[in-house]
């Protein structure tokens, strides 16, 4: 009897640590303040990338070229205007420290030429395309968020450090090189509440299943400098919100010249 006693006190005592170990694992990653998830940026007109070393040596501008879709692990997805994609690979802050640095990985990058260029190759004038290549291991990459215990919107700055392989291709002369770089940025503000689409839900919106409390997501232009020209980007925006925009625009333009 008194081992049945022992053996059920041991049981008791076992099934209190699992479910002392499984609430304490719950609490800290409920008390993250923000959580794994993806970032998807767009690319504006204006960025630029160094080509010291072609036979036509010159600074190259693109834009974003359309990812129309992403799989994120369980089929595409359709990702509106995004060209560019950062994973964050770990929860960030925990209620008690005002910084935090964490794991993060560009999984997907295609821009484009803004204008046909000749790199002295032969092929005369082409579009240049860059994309991610995924075939080189992933580099060590990763982003610093400051302010995570004062509310408010924006709710604090990130600083990043993204190294990562990307493929140089023409319209015409097809592959030229595979190129590494690293995109550091600093001081951009970020908040829980969205500033871009397609909201994606346990991807960019509503990581904790219920509300957007643990999301982030940048809160303007952040701009990576690459040692040899620079990136921009901003949270995708809405698809057709550029063309809105240049409505407005043309109308504004329409008004003030009849005024006159």
């Amino acid at each position: 009897m008194t081992r049945v006693l022992k053996a059920r006190r041991l049981l008791a005592r076992s099934t209190l640590a699992v479910a002392l170990c499984m609430t304490f694992t719950g609490m800290a990653r409920a008390t993250s303040i923000l959580q794994t998830g993806f970032d998807l940026f767009k690319t504006p007109p204006g960025s630029s990338f160094d080509f010291p070393t072609v036979p036509n040596p010159q600074t190259v501008t693109f834009q974003g070229n359309l990812l129309g879709t992403f799989d994120f692990g369980s089929g595409p997805i359709n990702v509106g205007q995004a060209d560019t994609i950062v994973e964050r690979l770990e929860d960030g802050g925990n209620l008690i420290l005002d910084s935090d640095t964490i794991d993060i990985e560009i999984v997907a990058l295609s821009l484009v030429s803004v204008s046909p260029i000749d790199l002295g190759f032969g092929a005369g004038f082409e579009d240049l395309f860059i994309t991610l290549n995924t075939s080189s291991p992933s580099l060590q990459s990763n982003m610093t968020l400051n302010g995570l215990l004062t509310e408010g919107e924006p709710h604090g700055t990130f600083d990043s450090i993204l190294n990562f392989s990307f493929d140089v291709v023409g319209s015409v002369g097809g592959f030229y090189a595979t190129i590494e770089k690293t995109f550091t940025s600093s001081d951009n503000e970020w908040q829980h509440a969205p500033t871009g689409l397609p909201l994606i839900d346990d991807i960019n919106h509503l990581l904790n299943a219920g509300n957007e409390s643990n999301d982030f997501w940048p809160s303007g232009l952040v701009l990576h400098d690459t040692g040899g020209g620079q990136h921009s980007v901003i949270a995708a925006p809405e698809p057709g919100t550029a063309v809105l925009l240049g409505v407005g625009l043309v109308g504004l333009a329409a008004r003030r010249r009849r005024k006159r």
